[in-house]
């Protein structure tokens, strides 16, 4: 019965289905796997909305120490951005960056308050203050 469903290549018909998930006071711990640094945050916030038809929302917030990130997304035909950190530790941002190229090393901290908006067939536009500490980055 699932081989037929998984072999279907007719188009989808029809809005999908509604779906939300909230994390209320959670802990995120990132580690490097390559270099055993860890990150923890601590009284994470995030909702996350995908809707049967219209754009999806998400936000979140978190602390670890000193830093502190808040986020809110948009994708639709449009994707919204604002992103507000405070002595984020780049470091933390490098097992992501290293999947583009693995020879990716982040140092320094970076505090935002940005807007940024990406239309189809436009350039991207930002507007706000970038502020990096210590920054450092090499790459193969």
């Amino acid at each position: 019965v699932l081989e037929k469903v998984l072999n279907d290549t007719s188009p989808s018909t029809g809005a999908g289905p509604a779906v939300g998930v909230t994390v209320t006071d959670g802990r995120l711990t990132l580690i490097d796997a390559d270099t055993q640094s860890r990150w923890e945050f601590t009284g994470v916030a995030a909702a996350v909305a995908v809707p049967a038809a219209g754009p999806v929302t998400a936000t979140a917030s978190a602390a670890g120490g000193p830093s502190r990130l808040e986020a809110d997304v948009s994708i639709g035909d449009a994707t919204d951005v604002k992103l507000k950190t405070a002595a984020f530790p780049l470091a933390a941002a490098a097992p992501f960056a290293r999947r583009f190229d693995p020879a990716v090393k982040l140092a320094g901290t970076l505090t935002t308050d940005l807007n940024a908006s990406i239309q189809p067939g436009q350039a991207v536009r930002a507007a706000g203050r970038v502020t990096a500490e210590n920054f450092e980055m090499t790459a193969g």
